[in-house]
């Protein structure tokens, strides 16, 4: 279940409280899923629907991730310093 007091993501911190607003844990749920591999309660795969209920949420917690600043995000700190810019999240781009 998740917890509110115990979250330092400022994204999943928003998700949760959405959640807790709306009773809705469809996000949440799928976020999980996709980050642990293990299927949402009630379904028996990760898939296609499992990545559309949660693309919202995703990709703000990897523009998150992308801009942190306390070096969980190497590779994307690298070339925002060299000038680079965060454009876009590709989600689910392998469509195959």
């Amino acid at each position: 279940e998740p917890n509110a007091d115990q979250c330092s993501s400022e994204a999943l911190l928003h998700i949760i409280q959405e959640q807790e607003k709306t009773g809705d844990s469809t996000t949440y749920e799928a976020i999980k899923a996709i980050a642990t591999g293990i299927p949402r309660p009630g379904h028996s795969v990760v898939g296609v629907g499992t990545f559309r209920d949660g693309q919202k949420g995703w990709e703000t917690l990897a523009t998150e991730y992308a801009m942190t600043q306390d070096g969980l995000a190497q590779e994307a700190a690298l070339y925002r310093m060299c000038g680079g810019e965060l454009t876009n999240v590709e989600h689910l781009a392998d469509r195959s």
